[in-house]
């Protein structure tokens, strides 16, 4: 669970390698450096035992000022390292460098920095930053004499941006309404009021793409609505021209490379049905090259890893199901998943089962730790506390939390009607805690014996989707 004193952990976890170098080969002050140190050993945030190994006990009683001041440095570190890695990274530093200097009116000098600004601006389509400098280069007056007024030229990338930004407001409200939950029947409506939508913001007011940026998201917002028309390989051939327009362009691609790993992930959901096997292992290894090339990408490869998961869960064996978690989700989810947790939670409950059947109960537990972690619905959370504890059990760590299953029993209170499953499980734990292990054996032979009697309550059915409950039992008894 995140909270504003664990926000610099969470900051200095998802740093890469190469950036911590450079904050540290440029950090001069040694207590700030040291609390940086401290921090980044910890693998969870534990405030008090940095308090205990700081030097300077005055520096520890001010922790709160001084960590302020590290996340103050941190960004301006980050923001040095990146201000070269993407196209709007250099139009911004050149639009930075133009403001300083028409202060100083050097106008001249700003009028360089601004031409080339907005021509990579133009040449990366980045018509926000664009319009600034049209702004810019207006304000000059009569010290930008160019072939063109600049209003003149303010006036249509302002059009420009306008005609972009009603399509992409489309595209992403077709995406909203396509990703919603619904029945068969909904499904049907959904389509049409897809349709709707673009027939009254494109369609009737006879816009025409004004650009290649205003152009893909066309062709997305088609692909959107021709799979929700089930013209699934109608869907896929408008994500490919998309796909198709940005690859042409390789400077493209370095500079919107978020924009171009969007593309990629989305062209990968509209061929899952429709391609082989080999076709998208490909096209997922595709996806995590460009990340390779591109580290600050890496989490959002969590969502591609998802939808994966979800299409391949019924098609894989557990075996390799397990090992694609262990070898490529894991780490992941290790390094960035506390930053995505909303595919967290859904990644993680899709890895219990193949871990669980794979034997890697390592894996297993670190996926049972994240997710007792997260903040989930009351439901689903006593359903992983309840698999924690029966894990802990099979590990022989369970007397280590008797005292939380006790407190848990205790604290069903009213609800225990609700949930005769949770209950009887917790009651079985404290008992098995104090027998021996024949003893124990004999208690689960008969437990087995009545788990199918046992009303099919919430918490059973949630237990069954994410771990089916025949099979852990079963594996149990022959252990």
């Amino acid at each position: 669970m995140k909270t504003p004193s664990s926000d610099l952990f969470r900051m200095i976890q998802a740093m890469s390698s190469a950036e911590k170098r450079y904050f540290k080969k440029d950090s001069r002050d040694s207590h700030t450096s040291h609390l940086f140190d401290l921090i980044n050993e910890q693998e969870e945030y534990d405030e008090e035992q940095i308090k205990r190994r700081l030097r300077d006990a005055s520096f520890a009683k001010n922790l709160k000022v001084h960590k302020n001041r590290l996340q103050q440095l941190l960004l301006k570190s980050l923001r040095a390292y990146h201000e070269e890695k993407t196209g709007r990274s250099k139009v911004r530093v050149l639009l930075d460098n133009s403001e300083i200097l028409i202060q100083k009116q050097l106008y001249d000098l700003a009028i360089s920095q601004l031409d080339k600004a907005s021509n990579l601006a133009e040449e990366f389509e980045e018509y926000e930053l664009l319009l600034e400098c049209r702004s810019l280069q207006a304000r000059l007056g009569q010290a930008y004499r160019k072939v063109k007024p600049p209003f003149l030229a303010l006036q249509e990338t302002a059009a420009l941006l306008h005609n972009y930004s009603q399509y992409a407001l489309v595209n992403e409200e077709l995406s909203r309404m396509m990703n919603a939950p619904s029945s068969p029947l909904e499904a049907k409506s959904r389509a049409r009021k897809m349709q709707r939508l673009v027939e009254e913001q494109i369609l009737d007011k006879d816009y025409q793409p004004a650009s290649s940026k205003a152009m893909r998201s066309w062709w997305q917002s088609q692909a959107l609505l021709a799979k929700a028309k089930g013209r699934d390989e109608e869907a896929l051939a408008h994500s490919q021209a998309a796909l198709d327009s940005m690859e042409e362009r390789p400077k493209l691609i370095q500079a919107q490379a978020a924009a171009y790993l969007k593309l990629l992930m989305n062209h990968f959901s509209f061929s899952l049905g429709l391609k082989g096997e080999e076709a998208l292992w490909l096209e997922f290894e595709k996806a995590e090259a460009h990340c390779k090339k591109h580290k600050f990408l890496y989490p959002r490869l969590l969502h591609l890893h998802l939808l994966f998961l979800f299409y391949w869960q019924e098609r894989l064996e557990d075996v390799q199901m397990a090992q694609f978690l262990k070898e490529r989700s894991l780490p992941l989810i290790k390094r960035y998943g506390l930053e995505q947790q909303a595919i967290l939670g859904q990644l993680l409950s899709l890895a219990l089962s193949p871990l669980y059947k794979g034997r890697h109960f390592g894996e297993l537990q670190h996926c049972m730790q994240l997710l007792q972690g997260l903040e989930l619905p009351n439901l689903r959370a006593k359903t992983i506390d309840l698999i924690v504890y029966w894990e802990s059990f099979r590990a022989g760590k369970l007397k280590g939390q008797l005292a939380e299953v006790e407190q848990d029993l205790k604290g069903l209170g009213r609800q225990a009607n609700r949930y005769p499953f949770y209950e009887k499980n917790l009651k079985l734990l404290l008992q098995l805690g104090d027998l021996s292990e024949e003893g124990q054996l004999d208690l689960l032979a008969l437990y087995a014996q009545q788990l199918q009697a046992l009303p099919k309550d919430a918490i059973w059915q949630e237990w069954n989707q994410l771990l089916p409950l025949t099979d852990y039992w079963e594996a149990f008894l022959k252990n």
